[in-house]
């Protein structure tokens, strides 16, 4: 059974069709690449998978639950923020917990502690150490330096920190 099917799909800018009567799936476990000209519709179409724009004519169907991510093509615009902060950002509703925890763990003083307190309640609540050991898994497979700031790495070691925090939500399908 297909993750997405597109059938007839077609997208026009201005005079000239961009996707004309596009037919295109997508099976669980199948690995696709896009190969073609500038300016031929690659990135319209994935636009159009990830719900980004509407086609014009055609017929978008999508798995129900299907989890959907994209790795995101510009570089983020805080470059002090550390690697160990983005990857856990791919995980929106706890990553800022997990990241807030992981900063305070080298601070020493009461304040600290009381906060590290509050936050292990909170993140017990949300099965939070699961998706620490998810964070830190992904972390470790890339070989990514978690406490780095983001501004001491390559534009490449950054792509990798977002393929990171892409592969984090544990999407089914990956643009």
């Amino acid at each position: 059974m297909p993750l997405i099917a597109l059938k007839r799909v077609g997208l026009t800018f201005g005079l000239k069709p961009l996707l004309d009567g596009v037919d295109f799936q997508i099976d669980r476990g199948e690995r696709v690449c896009l190969i073609g000209r500038n300016g031929e519709g690659k990135s319209s179409m994935l636009k159009i998978i990830e719900g980004v724009i509407k086609q014009d004519s055609g017929e978008v169907w999508i798995d129900s639950g299907v989890r959907i991510a994209t790795l995101a093509q510009e570089l983020p615009r805080d470059m002090t923020t550390c690697v160990y902060d983005v990857v856990a950002s791919g995980v929106p509703h706890v990553g800022a917990k997990l990241a807030e925890f992981h900063h305070l763990l080298t601070q020493t003083d009461d304040i600290s502690m009381q906060r590290l307190g509050d936050l292990q309640t909170e993140l017990d609540a949300v099965d939070g150490w699961g998706l620490d050991n998810k964070v830190n898994t992904i972390i470790d497979k890339l070989n990514l330096p978690a406490d780095a700031p983001l501004n001491s790495l390559s534009g490449g070691w950054m792509r990798r920190v977002l393929m990171g925090k892409t592969l984090v939500s544990d999407p089914d399908l990956l643009l």
